[in-house]
């Protein structure tokens, strides 16, 4: 096991990649949450557009709203493992 400031490099995982864990949570696990959480901005901009106009479509509005949930909880789902 090799070890540099808390970082453990543990192997290979099953894609052969390095998978180096710092407190639980893999570099893959922290990319992947990184990405959700730019959708979610993104998703949120796109939300605050929508309701800025005079008649915002209240089914692109609920259809962003879901999207977020649904990420938030991918997210959520992330820091439980």
């Amino acid at each position: 096991m090799f070890c540099t400031r808390n970082i453990f490099l543990l192997g290979l995982s099953s894609t052969n990649d390095f998978v180096l864990q710092n407190g639980g949570a893999s570099m893959i696990e922290q990319d992947q949450a990184e990405m959700l959480k730019s959708r979610h901005r993104k998703l949120e901009d796109q939300l605050e557009t929508e309701n800025t106009h005079p008649y915002p479509d209240k089914v692109l509005v609920s259809n962003l709203k879901r999207q977020k949930l649904r990420i938030k909880d991918e997210l959520l789902s992330l820091k439980a493992l």
